[in-house]
C-alpha cells in the first residue's frame, strides 16, 4: 500500500473514532436505546471504509501499445491498487477477427521504472495461444524493451489513450 492511500485509511479510521465517540456522548445525554447507538456506529463505520476501499483501487484509463517489430496492438484497462497496477485488455491480433485476452501486473522499479508481467490467451490460427510478455517502461515516455517466451524482443512503444470503439490499428502485418 502507498503512503498516500495509507494516509487515507488511517484518516478514515480517525474518523470513525470520532463519530463514535460523539454518538456515544449523544447517547449518554439521550435516551438513545444501545440498538441504535450500535447500528449507527456500523452505519459510520460502513460509510467510511467504503471511501478508503474506493480510494485504493483507481482507474486509470484504457491505453494502447504497439509490440515493435509487430504489427500487434495491446489495450489496456490500468488499474491502479496501492504500488501496484492491474492491466487487463486485449491483443488486436494485428487486426484479425480474433482478440487475445491480456491480463498482467505492474509495478515501479527500483530505479523508477515500470516492469510489467502480461499474461495473454486465446485462439490464433485455430490454435490455441498462451504466452507471456515482459517489459521495462521508461515512466516519461511509457516506452521501454519488452521480450516474451518465445525468444521475441522489440520496443513496446505507448500509443496513447485507446480508442474508444475498438482496436487501434497497427503497423502492417509482419509474421513472427
Amino acid at each position: 500500500m502507498n503512503r498516500q492511500a495509507r494516509s487515507r485509511e488511517v484518516i478514515a479510521v480517525k474518523q470513525i473514532r470520532d463519530a463514535a465517540k460523539q454518538i456515544k456522548k449523544r447517547s449518554e445525554c439521550t435516551m438513545f436505546p444501545k440498538a441504535i447507538k450500535g447500528l449507527l456506529i456500523l452505519a459510520v463505520a460502513i460509510t467510511f471504509m467504503g471511501m478508503v476501499h474506493s480510494a485504493q483501487a483507481q482507474e486509470l484509463g484504457r491505453f494502447a501499445w504497439n509490440l515493435d517489430p509487430f504489427c500487434d496492438v495491446l489495450e489496456l484497462q490500468v488499474t491502479q491498487h496501492g504500488g501496484a497496477f492491474a492491466l487487463n485488455g486485449s491483443d488486436d491480433n494485428c487486426g484479425s477477427d480474433t482478440l487475445l485476452m491480456l491480463t498482467g501486473t505492474a509495478e515501479s522499479g527500483p530505479d523508477g521504472s515500470i516492469h510489467l508481467g502480461i499474461t495473454l490467451n486465446g485462439i490464433f490460427n485455430e490454435a490455441t495461444v498462451i504466452g507471456h510478455v515482459h517489459a521495462i517502461l521508461d515512466p516519461t515516455t511509457l516506452s521501454g524493451p519488452w521480450s516474451d517466451d518465445l525468444g521475441s524482443t522489440g520496443t513496446m512503444v505507448f500509443l496513447g489513450p485507446a480508442a474508444p470503439t475498438g482496436p487501434l490499428s497497427g503497423k502492417p502485418y509482419m509474421a513472427r
